[in-house]
């Protein structure tokens, strides 16, 4: 079975705890990750519009935190298909096997079709959304067998 998953396009709501705790599992040095929060927290913008200065803002944060996220997510899900817990499909009879891809923010999940299956990928999406602040958009998910 495949899902593709719709998550809310939301790059300005992520978790400022969730993308440092990232950055700490990682492994990057403390003064570091502390460096890359505050410049990154601390960017405001001025664009010149019809020749006017306008008022300064802050941007979006950038998409590297999304992919940031989305590492975490994909180690979740790692840990999952080690532990036995999520079934992943193969691509040939002796082939590779796949459980998920990534593109920007949608993503595409591979598993078993069985409802116990389901419930592992809910359970794993529901608590990935809850750290990370964004709504998953099951309305616009796409399922296949």
């Amino acid at each position: 079975m495949a899902i593709k998953v719709d998550l809310e396009k939301a790059y300005d709501q992520l978790e400022w705890d969730f993308i440092e705790d990232t950055l700490h599992d990682l492994r990057l040095p403390t003064h570091f990750v502390t460096w890359i929060i505050h410049h990154v927290r601390s960017v405001s913008t001025q664009i010149i519009w019809n020749g006017d200065l306008t008022d300064s803002f802050r941007p979006f944060q950038l998409a590297l935190h999304f992919v940031l996220c989305m590492e975490r997510l994909s180690h979740a899900i790692v840990r999952l298909v080690q532990h036995g817990n999520w079934k992943y499909i193969y691509l040939s009879r002796h082939g590779s096997n796949l459980s998920h891809l990534f593109f920007v923010d949608d993503l595409v999940l591979f598993t078993e079709a069985t409802g116990a299956q389901l419930d592992v990928i809910k359970d794993v999406m529901i608590n990935f959304c809850a750290c990370f602040g964004i709504k998953l958009l099951w309305r616009k998910c796409m399922f296949t067998s």
